[in-house]
């Protein structure tokens, strides 16, 4: 049975992939990132993200205020297990003020595990089939990822498909020895079967992931640029956006926000900064006692 959490209240709320964020092929969730929702194991309890919502400057042009916008948000179902199996992505209608019944389902995606409660594919919808119903057997598939893991058990790639059975790119994930995501890698190839460490394609750009002595993610920074010496992973490289997260007293990730540009002062990691959208989370508490699911927690 699977447990649908939507909640129409609205809280102030990054995915990585959305019309916002991505603009290159490699459009997907990609649950492993900036959700930071792995799987978990059977039995597991604790809070976990259930709602993402995404806001953007209203006619004001002041962040954080009553007349901000959302832009679209996200909606996760869990299993009795409580793994994440769907994350569902709408996008606000005329009214502009999300969880209305204007709001427009985007695409979804549908998250399959193995023996080992591994992800191990991510299917993503976005059109509704013959019978003109969404969640139905004839939705349009959009694509697919495979992942890959280590000897360690830890994610190394994820590749992603055309409907075709045809690769378009792949994604590749380094962590360090606290098992933490500290970088990932983003390239793009037209090679049917490839394996995604063996004749990669060209490299689009590539993220790193900084952490707090608390073993927080606090920054991610992209980059999209080889720089002067035209080598990808030197010190030259151009940055293009950074993403800076930011957590409650009990330690979960409230808020996140999205620069895309320097300010006035020409230079990144300063308070001119250009923000391009911030995106507030929402909490449910899965209980081992019971496996139940209980209303969100802020």
């Amino acid at each position: 049975m699977v447990l649908s959490l939507f909640f129409l209240v609205r809280q102030p709320h990054t995915v990585r992939a959305d019309p916002l964020s991505e603009n290159g092929s490699h459009k997907s969730s990609l649950l492993h990132i900036f959700t930071r929702q792995k799987p978990v194991p059977v039995g597991e309890h604790g809070r976990h993200v259930c709602r993402e919502v995404k806001f953007i400057a209203g006619n004001d042009g002041t962040w954080f205020s009553p007349d901000d916008v959302v832009y679209n948000y996200f909606i996760y179902e869990f299993d009795n297990s409580g793994r994440t199996v769907r994350k569902k992505t709408y996008t606000s209608g005329r009214d502009r003020e999300g969880f209305t019944a204007d709001d427009q389902l985007q695409e979804y995606a549908v998250y399959t595990y193995d023996e080992k409660m591994r992800l191990i594919k991510e299917t993503a919808y976005n059109g509704k089939g013959a019978d003109k119903s969404w969640f139905t057997p004839d939705d349009i598939q959009a694509y697919f990822y495979l992942y890959d893991y280590d000897l360690l058990g830890e994610q190394d790639s994820a590749v992603k498909y055309r409907n075709n059975g045809e690769s378009s790119g792949c994604v590749t994930f380094e962590h360090n020895l606290k098992e933490q995501l500290v970088k990932d890698a983003f390239y793009r190839h037209d090679k049917r079967e490839v394996q995604c460490f063996q004749a990669r394609g060209k490299l689009e750009k590539y993220h790193i992931f900084e952490y707090n002595n608390e073993g927080q993610l606090i920054r991610a920074v992209e980059y999209n640029d080889r720089g002067r010496d035209r080598q990808w992973f030197t010190p030259d490289d151009g940055i293009c956006a950074y993403k800076v997260c930011s957590y409650d007293s009990q330690g979960f990730q409230s808020l996140t926000k999205k620069y895309i540009g320097k300010g006035a002062d020409n230079r990144w990691f300063t308070g001119d900064d250009i923000m391009q959208y911030y995106v507030a989370y929402s909490y449910i508490e899965i209980t081992a006692k019971d496996k139940a699911l209980h209303a969100p927690v802020s």
